[in-house]
């Protein structure tokens, strides 16, 4: 999941995908048994109303009729250049004045992504040459303003984030109502600017760029190659040339990079600094960048996503302890991260138990797969299947893009049916990559528990938006059940409100546990 806005790069989760028609890599159809088109959809009831029927299609399965009609024209902005023959799929949500009060920079904070996902209609293959677009959008009625994305360059999620260059966006003024049926609503949409160019931000004093060759995370869908981690050094490093220190590997968000952690005006670079104040060890900070063509690595092997879990033990590892001063001794090496991150901190010392010695999660992707994403009724359930269903029919990078990468089967993309939700065969090694499900295995539970009790810390915000509270908590129970002992931090806030307290408190927590004189965390 995806973690925060960012104007340069993505930060996320818990923030937010095999596509429909991409080059390479497993096909979505494979695992549906219908197509997502655009198409229009006609209602069941006669309505007095002023344009056609509902554009597209609603990602909320079995969404219910609406009363009213929002009539929207869209207008492309002069700035925006299109050239010949220009396509977009373009999605499309209403918002009440109240929820659109509560937007971010023109865009839908993480509160309103249930909304978002109720409400939001795709048409897919939108010609954009003409300039005006007639679109239509079934609603309750009343007041309403529509928002809407042309995604010209399957970068949606990117376009959500405040990214998205080239790609077209725009909030519209309130809906003229004309009667109890029907609404006029006009949007204008603006071409997110092509950002300046960037200077290296992994540099200075204290900062080195390691750069990595990694031709086994290519996979099928031809990820890059040349990959980054950024180190923070500590105060003392130039002026104790013969001292060694233990490494905290900061894992990022959803499509994130080296620099989530360490760049910007916020950053864990304050808090790193303030360790030795506090009588615990001074640390390397390794910032990694975990992005994908398709979104985020989850470290794993793959055919479509490449061979991450070996890139992290056999390359990152061995270049950073070459590379730096550090203590080359598992207990010596902790993870940090937050969303994605964190999921990918506790998966990585599950599976690698002799590799690190601490690990620190923020508000993880699910640690309980299943109880996260599977409904009562045994399918997936409905927020889980739009927002595939979504990344399905607009392409490009995704979250649920990223885990069928990482955990689905040759052939297999999606592990449940994108019509009904029901599962399918490849839903069993989803489950079997939850961390939850790892602790089922005696062996690597011993292991595990031999290295990590104590070591480990989790926090997760009770009003996190995607619902990683509860999983968080029972992979917690779970610890407990099983006599690992860890600490639990629960907060009020949410996703991205209680970020950065989570990577502060888990660095610090990571910090102590690699201390000679720590307390234990029982």
């Amino acid at each position: 999941m995806r973690a925060k806005r960012s104007s340069g790069t993505l930060t996320l989760g818990l923030a937010f995908v095999v596509g429909c028609g991409r080059s390479s890599g497993p096909s979505p159809e494979a695992a549906r048994s219908e197509p997502i088109v655009a198409r229009t959809e006609t209602t069941a009831a006669a309505k007095p109303v002023r344009c056609g029927p509902a554009s597209g299609r609603s990602v909320w399965p079995r969404s219910a009729e609406q009363p009213a009609r929002l009539c929207i024209h869209a207008t492309i902005a002069s700035n925006g250049v299109r050239s010949a023959d220009q396509k977009a799929n373009v999605v499309m949500v209403w918002y009440r004045p109240e929820e659109l009060s509560r937007f971010d920079g023109g865009l839908p904070p993480f509160e309103l992504f249930d909304a978002f996902f109720e409400r939001a209609r795709v048409v897919e293959g939108v010609d954009l040459t003409a300039g005006d677009l007639e679109l239509s959008l079934d609603y309750p009625g009343g007041d309403a303003a529509v928002f809407v994305v042309a995604d010209v360059h399957r970068s949606f999620w990117a376009t959500m984030f405040g990214a998205g260059a080239g790609n077209f966006i725009g909030v519209g003024k309130p809906a003229s109502v004309v009667d109890e049926h029907t609404a006029d609503a006009t949007v204008t949409l603006s071409v997110v600017p092509t950002p300046p160019p960037k200077t290296e931000a992994c540099a200075g004093e204290r900062f080195e760029l390691v750069e990595i060759d990694a031709p086994e995370v290519a996979g099928t869908v031809n990820n890059p190659t040349k990959r980054r981690a950024c180190a923070y050094l500590p105060a003392s490093y130039a002026k104790e040339p013969t001292r060694r220190y233990p490494v905290v590997y900061l894992l990022p968000g959803f499509g994130s990079s080296d620099l989530s952690y360490l760049g910007g005006k916020k950053s864990l670079r304050d808090t790193a600094d303030a360790l030795k104040s506090e009588g615990l060890d001074e640390v390397i900070l390794v910032g990694v960048d975990t992005s994908t063509l398709e979104g985020s690595t989850y470290f794993t092997d793959s055919k479509s996503g490449g061979a991450w879990d070996a890139f992290f033990e056999k390359r990152l590892l061995v270049a950073i302890d070459k590379r730096l001063r550090t203590l080359a001794d598992p207990r010596a090496r902790a993870l940090v991260g937050h969303s994605t991150g964190g999921f990918n901190a506790v998966s990585l010392a599950l599976r690698h138990p002799t590799l690190f010695g601490a690990v620190a999660s923020s508000a993880p992707d699910g640690l309980d797969i299943e109880r996260w994403l599977v409904a009562e009724d045994g399918k997936i359930g409905p927020k889980w299947l739009a927002w595939t269903r979504l990344e399905a029919a607009v392409g490009g990078k995704g979250q649920f893009v990223s885990y069928a990468s990482a955990w689905s089967s040759e052939g297999s993309a999606w592990p449940f049916d994108l019509e009904t939700g029901a599962l399918a065969p490849a839903w069993t090694s989803w489950r079997a990559a939850s961390p939850v499900a790892l602790l089922d295995d005696p062996k690597r539970l011993k292991a595990f528990r031999a290295t990590f009790d104590g070591r480990i810390y989790l926090t997760v915000g009770k009003r996190d938006e995607f619902g990683l509270y509860e999983p968080t908590k029972r992979f917690s129970a779970r610890l407990t059940e099983l006599g690992v002992h860890h600490e639990l931090v629960e907060t009020e806030g949410g996703h991205g409100s209680d970020q950065w307290k989570g990577l502060e408190g888990g660095l610090r927590f990571v910090a102590r546990a690699m201390s000679p004189k720590r307390p234990k965390a029982h």
